[in-house]
């Protein structure tokens, strides 16, 4: 964690494409082959060092993870992100490679004169869903295709999806 806590494995051996799960807690303990670490990780970039014999083999960070969420390796290597967690188990085979940008706004909210135009964009060609009346929009909501014109009291809400990737925040 950020006070540079720092926990000692009990004496297990992890064999080669086998794995161990570490599970954030208030206590540190070691039962039932589940390590509990007594700390918890921070969710927006932690960086995680596996040192043996005081060398340092391996570090992971943990970049932002929304509810539900977890990261770790795939079978390639790669670090990735999982909707399906598997506590105890192997990381299931569907995963994502990050999340899609966020939309990003022509304007930074507020009122606006009726007949407005406001556009929507993201860098990662991702596409864009919205709706106007408040709700959280999804893949099922109206897709972006061109500027949307205020002509009364609108919200806009915007999330976007990239094939492989998580949906952006909202």
């Amino acid at each position: 964690d950020k006070s540079g806590a720092i926990y000692n494995l009990p004496n297990i051996t992890i064999k080669a494409n086998f794995y161990i799960t570490l599970y954030g807690s208030d206590k540190t303990s070691y039962k039932n082959n589940k390590v509990y670490l007594g700390f918890h990780i921070n969710n927006s970039t932690e960086i995680i060092y596996l040192y043996k014999n005081n060398v340092l083999i391996d570090t992971f960070e943990v970049d932002r993870l929304t509810n539900n969420i977890s990261t770790g390796i795939n079978n390639k290597g790669e670090k990735v992100y999982y909707k399906n967690q598997t506590f105890g188990k192997e990381n299931h085979s569907t995963y994502y490679l990050g999340y899609t940008q966020s939309p990003l706004y022509s304007i930074n909210g507020g009122y606006v004169e009726k007949g407005t135009k406001i556009s929507l964009s993201t860098t990662d060609g991702s596409t864009i869903y919205y709706t106007l009346d408040g709700s959280f929009p999804t893949n099922n909501s109206t897709k972006y295709t061109k500027e949307i014109t205020i002509d009364k009291t609108t919200v806009i809400k915007a999330i976007a999806y990239k094939n492989n990737y998580l949906a952006s925040e909202i």
